[in-house]
């Protein structure tokens, strides 16, 4: 029974032995089966072709390329002017929609600039000139005027607030909207937070 399994263990390395130096020699005939060597054994596997430029530009059909998502995440803020509403948007859902005055906005994705409690509201020549009055230089104290702007104030840029102020002029412009739908916005948004008006 050991002689039997030591002929079996030399039958074995040797056909491992002679497969191994076989499949280095070079192929020297071929037939639709296949490459043999002149030992009469098959040749398992051969040499990658070479692929030339031409017929690599030929295969290629065409290049999709990696888009990112365009998923928003997060808190951020809504505002359509041809409606008047203000929206909390929670990434692409509606978290709250507000009914809003709005004056000339400009249109596009903005990043929140400023926000304050108890703004000032800095009143431009034109403000003076329809009340008849003199209008100060520029930078003077009396152009600021605070409460114009109601309790808090989220700028978009220096000259578009969202802002609860008790009434609506023309001068102010901006996005205006109650002092308790103000109260839900302020304490959510930080600077840098995504506005849309669209």
């Amino acid at each position: 029974m050991v002689r039997i399994g030591k002929v079996f263990a030399t039958a074995v390395l040797t056909f491992i032995l002679f497969g191994a130096t076989a499949c280095t020699k070079s192929p020297q005939q071929q037939n639709s089966d296949g490459v043999y060597l002149p030992s009469g054994s098959l040749l398992i596997s051969k040499a990658i072709p070479e692929v030339s430029q031409s017929s690599a530009a030929q295969s290629l059909l065409g290049f999709i390329p990696v888009i990112p998502s365009l998923d928003v995440k997060g808190s951020w803020i809504s505002i359509d002017s041809s409606t008047k509403t203000v929206a909390l948007m929670n990434g692409e859902t509606i978290a709250r929609s507000f009914s809003a005055q709005v004056g000339e906005l400009p249109k596009g994705e903005f990043q929140l600039l400023h926000k304050q409690r108890t703004p000032l509201w800095y009143a431009p020549d034109s403000y003076f000139a329809a009340r008849r009055l003199n209008v100060p230089a520029q930078g003077d104290r009396s152009r600021f005027r605070r409460g114009a702007l109601g309790e808090y104030a989220l700028f978009i840029n220096k000259d578009t607030p969202i802002h609860s102020g008790p009434v609506w002029l023309d001068e102010i412009g901006g996005i205006r909207i109650s002092d308790a739908e103000m109260m839900q916005l302020y304490p959510i948004f930080e600077i840098g937070d995504r506005v849309v008006i669209k």
